[in-house]
């Protein structure tokens, strides 16, 4: 068996095909694997996202890989990892009160975007936007 995903890049529409080796190793492992991530994470939700990960950059390196099942596992547990060290750097990055003078719906916004859960925003702790929210004190 094998599995045909459908995506859009830009414009083109591009239809993947997974081999049935592949398919088939996923689903044997896929619910194993969601609870090492869950023992590691504590979140269901985030240990399906790690394995789910996992899977995909497996299927990117289909072929190359010696051994597909402990490639897919390190990649759990690396994906993990990288997990936690998100939830510790976005510890560190308490911002503080809002100017006094500042605009109420301003504050709104930015307590909106304060509350957004860290993948929106992960990859961007360098951002303009970040000084803005108060959370660092400069850019980049």
């Amino acid at each position: 068996m094998s599995i045909r995903t459908a995506g859009a890049i830009g414009r083109k529409a591009v239809i993947v095909t997974w081999p049935s080796e592949l398919v088939e190793l996923y689903e044997g492992s896929y619910r194993p694997m969601v609870r090492v991530a869950y023992a590691l994470l504590g979140s269901r939700q985030e240990a399906e996202e790690v394995v789910h990960d996992a899977v995909v950059a497996l299927a990117r390196h289909w072929g190359t890989v010696d051994h597909p099942s402990v490639y897919f596992r390190r990649s759990v547990v690396n994906g993990c990892y990288g997990v936690l060290r998100r939830r510790e750097v976005a510890g560190r990055y308490v911002p503080g009160p809002p100017p006094d003078d500042q605009e109420r719906s301003l504050i709104e916004l930015r307590d909106v975007l304060l509350a957004l859960p860290w993948r929106h925003v992960r990859g961007h702790e360098g951002s303009c936007l970040y000084v803005c929210l108060g959370v660092v004190s400069r850019c980049g």
